[in-house]
């Protein structure tokens, strides 16, 4: 008995696009700390868990609790993304996973990854952004906790004021906007950090790699 999938069309075609991407980052052993991560967010950013209803609400007896329902529904059933770091845990394992299988059978091959990148070769490496750049330098060892509290404070200032709507910002947003300004509030050693590092000649840092799908 086939095993169902869990991800939909739409899903697939997505991760399919983002498999030279990652078959450049697993052979510059990057995957972990700057493939997945950013995958993991722009996929949850683009298929969100959608707003509950008032009846939800009713059968839940209140907003938070009908909110939490529907993200266990969504996580174990449909598996659209989520947003706490347990449940984020969950989802980069899903789609981890899927990468892994989905490029296995070419891998195991004859030529082995060599012959994947010569059938479809990955993007060309590009000059990365210095907000980028930053991020990837500073994302998890200072900044991501502060990005967590603001997008925290964020969603309860908005579910008071809007109780049954969607928040108009992502985390993912939420993100970009305060490493924008972070790295503009930065020092001069930092700012040339950066730009050494944004230099696209290494593929590992190439664009590709680190961010596949900004530009969709």
């Amino acid at each position: 008995m086939t095993r169902q999938k869990w991800t939909t069309k739409d899903q697939e075609a997505w991760l399919t696009k983002r498999k030279p991407a990652f078959l450049e980052a697993k052979q510059n052993k990057t995957t972990a700390k700057e493939f997945f991560p950013l995958v993991v967010q722009e996929f949850r950013d683009k298929w969100p868990v959608p707003p509950v209803t008032q009846e939800e609400i009713a059968d839940a007896g209140s907003l938070e609790l009908a909110i939490r329902v529907k993200k266990d529904i969504y996580d174990k059933v449909q598996l659209s993304p989520i947003t706490s770091e347990s449940e984020t845990n969950q989802i980069f394992q899903r789609i981890s996973f899927w990468f892994h299988n989905n490029t296995r059978t070419v891998a195991s091959g004859i030529g082995g990854a060599r012959d994947i990148l010569k059938v479809k070769p990955p993007p060309r490496a590009r000059k990365l952004q210095p907000w980028q750049a930053y991020y990837a330098l500073n994302y998890e060892s200072q900044w991501k906790p502060h990005i967590n509290a603001v997008w925290s404070e964020y969603k309860t200032a908005w579910t008071t004021e809007h109780p049954n709507e969607k928040p108009e910002k992502s985390r993912f947003q939420i993100m970009i906007e305060f490493m924008k300004q972070k790295f503009k509030e930065e020092t001069e050693e930092m700012i040339k950090r950066c730009n050494e590092y944004q230099k696209p000649d290494d593929p590992v840092k190439s664009e590709s790699a680190i961010n596949a799908s900004f530009q969709e």
